[in-house]
């Protein structure tokens, strides 16, 4: 199996300029890898915008961990499965992300906007609705759908990389002696869900130690 690359989540003292210099690098790999898949986006809204007090008629935040599959397999859909608490917690949501045709680098400052029908999902939880319609940079650019669980290759990546709280990296397939399926490039990263009210929810990635400027921000709205 390859090995992970896990990124600190917290530097102290006399390891802060090494820890910056690693940041750094990760950071360069991780806006490849999703270069590879996604559209580029614009901020709209910036991260010290959006509450993060508990009170109010939302519910407050929780901590959420947010793992992106793109699998070796350019026709198949970029996985994300979102997670409470760490990566062993339980699943909130699995979706299908569309890949458009001809995708740029995305991921160091945007947005996602996920907007399902309220006639067609009615009034359960919010992230129980079984499809979405995908919007950057005000844009539709396809649309998600949602699974109850992840896929077997998709549950191998995610026992693989338990011991990643944050990080990017390639997970073999099973050509190359790893899991089953042709295997991954994977991000992971820590999330703050913020809860609006019944009918939305955003996800704001939360930055590692001396990452700044860079926000991504997952919204999801009932219409």
């Amino acid at each position: 199996m390859a090995s992970p690359l896990v990124v600190p989540r917290k530097v102290e003292g006399d390891e802060e300029a090494a820890a910056e210099g690693h940041v750094t690098g990760w950071w360069s790999h991780v806006r490849w890898i999703v270069g590879l898949v996604l559209l580029p986006c614009r901020p709209i809204v910036s991260f010290a915008s959006v509450p993060r007090t508990s009170g109010g008629g939302g519910g407050g935040v929780s901590a959420v961990t947010g793992t992106l599959l793109f699998p070796s397999s350019k026709r198949d859909k970029v996985g994300l499965i979102l997670q409470e608490g760490g990566p062993a917690g339980p699943t909130l949501a699995v979706l299908d992300l569309p890949v458009p045709a001809g995708a740029t680098d995305f991921f160091g400052l945007g947005r996602i906007i996920l907007e399902c029908d309220r006639a067609r999902a009615g009034e359960g939880p919010l992230l129980s609705a079984p499809s979405w319609a995908v919007h950057c940079e005000g844009r539709r650019v396809g649309f998600a759908g949602r699974r109850a669980a992840p896929t077997e290759a998709e549950e191998w990546a995610l026992q693989a990389t338990l011991a990643v709280s944050a990080g990017a990296g390639k997970l073999p397939g099973a050509h190359e002696g790893g899991g089953p399926g042709g295997g991954f490039t994977y991000f992971r990263g820590r999330f703050d869900r913020v809860v609006g009210s019944a009918d939305s929810e955003t996800f704001h990635l939360v930055q590692p130690a001396g990452w700044l400027g860079h926000d991504f921000s997952l919204f999801f709205l009932r219409v």
